[in-house]
């Protein structure tokens, strides 16, 4: 379809109406009614053809007429509503029968409309092109709908594809990644404490410590997306030795900006001591981040009633 066009355009595409009725000179007098509209019309001569034409090549619309022998039109409105490839194809019944009783089985068996013999030629103009568009715009909207739904399952595989590589990523960096650090714990038994190359190789081993905190990062965030729970690995731990092990890291990178307020000492506990240190790291950078250069950070190690506090304290704006 052609940008801003109407999908209710029978320029743009001819709507097939299917004429059923077993009287020949009624489906020509409908024939005749509805040619000037520039429908594509077909027609049928008793229910049973009706059920298989439109099995073959489903109308955009039928006109049923309800008193037929064989099949009458009830029974063929039921059939097609029925059907889920067909169920959406509007009918108007078409019935000399003027009682109320008459429509109401005709919408119970699932017909759109109702209109009475004889028909009036605007009326059922006027009908036929109402339901034509409302079918029309449904159908447009279905297959913008199933467009939709498979870019996003497309998108939903692009993210499985793209997750599994950074998982797979992730294991084999841990490869090489170990490998240096051990070069870098090599070099700092190799060397003397008072030698620079020591220190040089303590700043390495603490930033390859942190490359494979960032890689388990990621590797947790796969696990979570997967549906997997993340391990939680739990053991007597110091907090304070926690919050100074995080205080070393960042100072290494940072300057001297980050200080463990005095009096934590010592505070023991069952806890997992790699997710206390990410914590700590994490609420750290961000207060180098966003803290003022010239201030001190300060994390605190501390009892109280309840439990145990750690928390981390730099000045700057306040994040609202």
């Amino acid at each position: 379809m052609k940008p801003g066009a109407d999908p209710a355009d029978p320029a743009d595409h001819p709507a097939r109406v299917l004429i059923v009725d077993d009287e020949i000179h009624n489906r020509q007098l409908l024939e005749v009614m509805l040619a000037p509209e520039g429908f594509d019309l077909a027609t049928a001569a008793s229910g049973e053809e009706a059920v298989a034409l439109v099995a073959l090549q489903p109308p955009d619309l039928i006109l049923l007429d309800v008193m037929m022998s064989g099949m009458d039109g009830y029974q063929v409105a039921k059939r097609i509503k029925g059907d889920l490839a067909t169920k959406q194809i509007p009918i108007i019944l078409l019935s000399a029968l003027h009682d109320r009783d008459a429509m109401m089985l005709g919408l119970a068996a699932g017909a759109e409309d109702f209109l009475t013999k004889p028909v009036h030629r605007g009326e059922l103009g006027m009908r036929v092109r109402n339901l034509l568009r409302l079918k029309a715009y449904g159908d447009y909207f279905d297959k913008s709908s199933t467009k939709l739904r498979e870019q996003v399952e497309e998108l939903g595989i692009e993210r499985d594809l793209r997750e599994r590589f950074v998982s797979i990523l992730a294991h084999d960096l841990r490869g090489p990644l170990s490998a240096a650090k051990m070069s870098a714990e090599l070099m700092m038994r190799r060397t003397e404490p008072d030698d620079r190359r020591r220190d040089l190789a303590v700043r390495i081993e603490r930033n390859l410590e942190r490359m494979d905190r960032m890689i388990r990062d990621l590797l947790d965030v796969s696990r979570v997306r997967g549906g997997q729970r993340l391990p939680l690995r739990l053991e007597d731990c110091d907090l304070g030795a926690v919050a100074q092990e995080v205080i070393e890291e960042l100072s290494a990178t940072h300057g001297n900006r980050l200080e463990l307020a005095p009096g934590g000492g010592v505070v023991r506990g069952i806890w997992s001591h790699e997710d206390l240190h990410r914590a700590l790291w994490n609420l750290g950078t961000n207060a180098v981040k966003y803290g003022q250069s010239d201030r001190p950070i300060t994390i605190r190690v501390e009892r109280t009633a309840s439990g145990v506090r750690a928390s981390v304290h730099n000045f700057g704006n306040p994040i609202p």
